[in-house]
């Protein structure tokens, strides 16, 4: 096809501005391209017909820059008519997708990158391209027939031949669905529970029946690289995480520690945010993604900005969110959290053991300072037949002026339900040719006092919260060696994990009622108090990994890599009764060297991936992790496989997969001590899972498919608290025993996944299910709060030419034993009760104008009751067996791109 003049005319301004790279820098590239021209040239046999092609290509891209566009197009064929190398056919594809471009034929340059990415899936376009190419190339990727994966072996892989059951939700559904933070995320999906309480973590999450404190055994990835906390391990999953940016988000179900290392136990949930091309529209060098919403508690700001250079030699984006409000207002009217000073009507005072004296010590304590008739009309001396006193005890009066006190300061101190949060993170990336920068920090301050219930422990506004600050900051740089056959990539980043010390604390009530005021107390009149401890923490961590792919053949891939990290991390919480504890607070004692742990974690992997026949593809890795801390200590050095044979039959693929994980005990389990567990234990073992699934998915078409998965993991080593261990020589122990954490659990899960969704027109359904079976195999008991079965299902539509967008979900939850004959010992519940729930999403895209969209979303739509369990094994006092979740919630949003 020739252009026409206009058409001609407006590839020869898009030439124009291509050739606007600087003529300095561009004869620098040419000079370069024909030193290596000469010397492939000069080489004999084959190197001289390989010399011949790269001759035709960079004599095509001089063509291309002049304008020439008829003779560009003729060299590139003589290349490709050739038997041109694999980094050869991508370049010379890509030249042919800019020619079609400069003829403005843009349906013939999107089939022409699809051929390249076909051949050349990690394809990235050079630092010199156009930005039109470079956004082509990112909406082709997009819309790939085959959906990719890299999180599994940390390159991309078709999701269907992943070694891993895997399961991805795009942007695209994050924004029709209505949800407002990572965690609704997860609750449509399969493998996840939850026990949400707006305590210290929000929500913990628990992958494949896996029942811990908090979010401990599943690894949480932004990019790739790991968020969790250093000193606890705890993936943060809560509010502060924009939407905005995310590309996809990519959930690996089972061990994965041949890639990771440590802590990658149960999972792992890899947050993909877009490249910035992908947030700057065709013809722009620059644009916005933004949102702002809220409910009737709280209120979010989330913002993408993007950008480029005329050239695209340099592209950027800044994404900012803000969440900020009330968390669970509903707790106030739930007797555990309504914060009624009439409580305090119900408690008989004279019963308190610490408002009356009965052992002869104490007794004689007190009349040794007070004489009977001062210590009336509160308190009353008791005698025997002989005279002596033998207690003292509370009055009706003194049992009123208690009451008095503990409800007066109840009402105006603790005031009623208070429990902000105020959660933020921004980061930004800058890309420049095969250089990656980046940074991220974030704060999560939260009330933590929930589930301990209102008559224990303060309110967040009270000052009970918790605050992890999290920062770090990378660089990466990615490139193609051997003709494309070796991709490298090199790693390095530095994180720092804080808990901040003028927002993170303990409050606990301090009054009659508890305790906490005495007999003395009462008699001068002492009002009740809180009782604050001031935390703080600091952690860091230097990383670098260096990466390879080698990809040989159609038939053989390797991936590889070694990664080294230098971490300080703290034993223990500095604290102090007064903010901020980073200043006021004193270094912890009793742990041997300071307070300040260093260790080194160095590790190797390896997987290869072979097709002995086209169906068939056989995959095999190992990764091995050294751990020293300081000079002596550490876990050492372990090993972890991954094995898979992936067998496709036409629209069917089955896959067998056997891994093994393991789980590094944090350094407060190891060293930390405190007033009731005085026996540290340094030489913890990790624990170490394995496992082995089988499963069947059925897809004939991108709009539909079917996937099915079965399980069985093994656990052994599992760190617990070990109670009534013998008191240690020279230490005084309350109980007269003690505790520390050992090596003594073991569970088995038995579990199923299924997972179907279907895209017909402009319609999808997607539904789930989860069934779970954990035992603790050392107890013989079920593990509590774990579903028997979970289900979910979402619709969602387009109508009115697409301008409006409906989504419904529906989640469910039974079978969630706890109490007696379960792990949840404690506990005075038997069952949390069954569940459904409903919600949805309704948008109206181009509201006025172009790219303004309206949404409303609900949660709970029929407003139903409905309870998450709550800590590990709680009692009911003070901690409450279960937590009442939100009822009716609806959310406003208003959506801006431009």
């Amino acid at each position: 096809m020739r252009p026409t003049s206009a058409r001609k005319e407006r590839g020869m301004r898009g030439h124009e501005r291509i050739a606007r790279v600087g003529p300095a820098r561009a004869g620098a590239v040419r000079a370069a391209l024909a030193a290596i021209v000469a010397l492939a040239s000069a080489a004999p046999g084959p190197a001289a017909a390989q010399g011949g092609c790269d001759v035709s290509l960079v004599q095509a891209s001089e063509l291309f820059d002049s304008g020439r566009l008829t003779e560009a197009r003729a060299a590139i064929d003589q290349c490709l008519t050739g038997k041109p190398t694999r980094a050869e056919r991508s370049r010379a594809l890509g030249l042919v997708a800019k020619i079609q471009l400069a003829y403005d034929d843009v349906a013939a340059a999107e089939a022409t990158v699809a051929r390249l990415l076909e051949s050349d899936a990690d394809f990235q376009p050079d630092v010199f391209d156009p930005p039109r190419f470079v956004r082509l190339v990112a909406a082709v990727k997009g819309r790939q027939s085959a959906p990719t994966v890299t999180s599994v072996s940390k390159s991309k892989e078709p999701l269907a031949q992943a070694p891993a059951t895997v399961v991805v939700v795009t942007g695209e559904e994050i924004a029709r669905r209505g949800y407002t933070d990572l965690e609704a995320v997860l609750r449509d999906l399969p493998g996840f529970d939850f026990s949400r309480r707006a305590g210290a973590s929000y929500s913990n999450v628990y992958q494949r029946g896996y029942r811990s404190v908090e979010t401990t055994r599943t690894m949480l990835l932004v990019d790739g690289v790991e968020d969790n906390d250093l000193a606890s391990s705890t993936a943060w999953i809560s509010r502060q995480f924009p939407l905005s940016n995310v590309e996809r988000i990519e959930v690996v179900y089972g061990p994965a520690s041949t890639m990771y290392g440590a802590n990658a136990f149960a999972g792992v949930i890899n947050v993909i945010t877009k490249d910035p091309e992908q947030s700057v529209r065709e013809g722009k060098l620059w644009g916005t993604d933004s949102r702002v919403g809220a409910s009737l508690d709280a209120g979010m700001v989330d913002a993408t900005v993007a950008g480029q250079t005329r050239n695209g030699g340099l592209r950027w984006s800044l994404t900012a969110r803000k969440w900020k409000g009330q968390d669970f207002t509903h707790l106030e009217d739930d007797p555990n959290w309504d914060y009624d000073p009439a409580f305090y009507d119900g408690v008989d005072y004279t019963k308190l053991s610490s408002l009356n004296a009965t052992t002869p010590a104490a007794v004689a304590a007190l009349l040794a300072k007070y004489t009977p008739e001062q210590l009336a009309p509160y308190f009353a001396v008791s005698y025997d037949a002989q005279g002596n006193p033998v207690a003292v005890t509370l009055t009706p009066e003194g049992a009123a002026r208690a009451r008095g006190f503990d409800k007066s300061f109840y009402a105006s101190s603790v005031g009623g339900y208070d429990s902000p949060v105020d959660d933020w993170m921004v980061s930004g990336k800058l890309t420049a040719g095969s250089f990656l920068f980046g940074f991220q920090t974030y704060q999560q301050m939260e009330p933590s006092g929930i589930p301990l219930v209102d008559t224990f422990a303060a309110t967040g506004g009270n000052g009970f919260l918790w605050t992890p600050e999290h920062t770090s900051v990378f660089a990466k740089y990615s490139q193609r060696y051997l003709d494309g056959k070796l991709l490298g990539s090199l790693f390095v980043q530095y994180k720092k994990h804080e808990l901040d010390g003028t927002d993170s604390a303990d409050v606990y009530l301090a009054n009659y009622q508890r305790g906490s005021l005495r007999i003395e107390d009462l008699l001068l009149g002492k009002s009740p108090f809180f009782s604050a401890t001031y935390k703080y923490r600091s952690n860091d961590q230097l990383r670098t990994e260096l990466d390879l792919f080698w990809e040989p053949s159609a038939k053989l891939n390797v991936v590889g890599g070694v990664e080294l990290r230098y971490s300080s991390i703290g034993a223990n919480n500095v604290t102090s009764a007064t903010p901020p504890a980073d200043e006021t607070g004193s270094t912890p004692t009793g742990v041997a060297g300071g307070n300040q742990i260093s260790s080194r974690d160095l590790g190797a992997f390896v997987q290869a991936s072979w097709r002995p026949l086209e169906p068939l593809k056989l995959v095999a890795g190992v990764r091995v992790d050294d751990n020293k801390i300081r000079e002596s200590g550490g876990f050492g050095t372990v090993a972890n496989p991954r094995l898979a044979a992936i067998y496709s039959l036409s629209d069917f693929t089955f896959k067998a997969i056997y891994s093994e994980a393991f789980q590094d005990a944090p350094n407060f389990q190891k060293y930390e001590k405190t007033a009731t567990r005085l026996l540290d234990n340094p030489t913890l073992a990790p624990e170490k899972v394995k496992n082995l699934e089988l499963s069947a998915g059925w897809s004939p078409g991108r709009d539909l498919g079917v996937q099915l998965v079965g399980y069985r993991a093994t656990y052994e080593g599992i760190v617990e608290e070990v109670f009534g261990l013998p008191c240690p020589a020279g230490a005084t122990c309350p109980t007269g025993t003690t505790s520390q954490f050992q090596n003594v659990g073991a569970l088995e899960i038995y579990g199923a996944q299924l997972e179907g969704q279907w895209s017909p027109g402009a319609y999808r359904f997607v539904g789930t299910y989860t069934y779970a079976d954990p035992w603790d195999t050392v107890r013989d008991l079920r593990v509590g709060d774990i579903a028997d079965h979970r289900f979910g299902l979402s619709a969602s539509g387009r109508f009115f030419a697409e301008r409006l967008d409906a989504n419904l979900r529906l989640n469910a939850a039974f079978g969630r034993k706890t109490g007696k004959g379960t792990t949840v010992t404690a506990s005075p519940y038997t069952k949390i009760d069954d569940y459904v729930v409903l919600g949805g999403a309704v948008t109206y895209r181009d509201l006025l104008v172009a790219g303004l969209d309206l949404q409303l979303s609900v949660e709970n739509l029929f407003n139903s009751t409905w309870y998450e369990p709550s800590l590990r094994n709680p009692s009911g006092f003070p901690i409450a067996a279960q937590v009442p979740q939100p009822g009716r919630t609806f959310f406003l949003r208003l959506r801006m791109t431009r």
